[in-house]
């Protein structure tokens, strides 16, 4: 476990591993928000790359993410109805995606609009 405090937040940052189902892995989440709540920390975030693991782990949350349907970042938080509990990708492993999938030839749609290598190729 690692933590910093900067502004009145503490980053709490946990590797649990890659060998978990998504209700598995959102049990744990909850187990590490219910006990930091007792200690009067508030957990209002969690960050996360996009394993297979994470996204099922953000289904059972009732996260959306895709092409199809809108978008749903938080819930209601578990602890404090009243506040959101929100969800995100770990931003550089977003970047390494999507250099990825550009490397690889594909195209990525933005609001209708198709970004790809050819520009860079040319």
């Amino acid at each position: 476990m690692h933590s910093s405090l900067h502004a009145h937040k503490l980053k709490l940052k946990y590797y649990i591993g890659n060998f978990y189902e998504g209700q598995v892995l959102k049990e744990i989440v909850m187990a590490i928000i219910t006990k930091s709540h007792e200690t009067e920390l508030k957990i209002l975030n969690v960050t996360c790359d996009m394993g297979s693991c994470n996204r099922a782990m953000w289904r059972e949350f009732g996260i959306q993410v895709g092409k199809t349907g809108q978008p749903v970042f938080s819930v209601p938080h578990p602890v404090e109805p009243k506040l959101k509990l929100h969800f995100m990708a770990n931003v550089p492993h977003v970047v390494k995606n999507i250099k990825v999938a550009l490397v690889n030839g594909q195209q990525i749609d933005v609001d209708g609009r198709y970004v790809s290598m050819k520009p860079v190729e040319a």
